[in-house]
C-alpha cells in the first residue's frame, strides 16, 4: 500500500480530520493534506510515527476485543 492510500485509509477508518491525525502524528494539518494529495511525501521520521500510530491502534483494537469477549 502506498503512503497516500495508507494515510487516507487510516483517516477514513478512524473518522478523523486531517487536523486530528496531524495532532496525533506531531505534524501540521497542511502536511497531512500535502501527503494525501501527493504534493509531498512523509519524511522517514513521519513514516515511523505513522507506523507506530497504526501499531498503537492495532494494540488498542486487540485489547478492546479481549475486553468485549471477557465481558460476555
Amino acid at each position: 500500500m502506498d503512503y497516500i492510500t495508507k494515510i487516507i485509509s487510516l483517516r477514513k477508518k478512524l473518522a478523523v480530520s486531517q487536523e486530528d491525525l496531524a495532532h496525533e502524528l506531531g505534524v501540521s494539518f497542511a502536511t497531512v493534506s500535502r501527503w494525501e494529495t501527493g504534493k509531498s511525501k512523509p519524511s522517514k521520521l513521519a513514516e515511523k510515527a505513522i507506523d507506530l500510530y497504526c501499531e498503537k491502534l492495532k494494540l488498542f483494537d486487540n485489547e478492546m476485543e479481549v475486553i468485549t469477549h471477557e465481558s460476555r
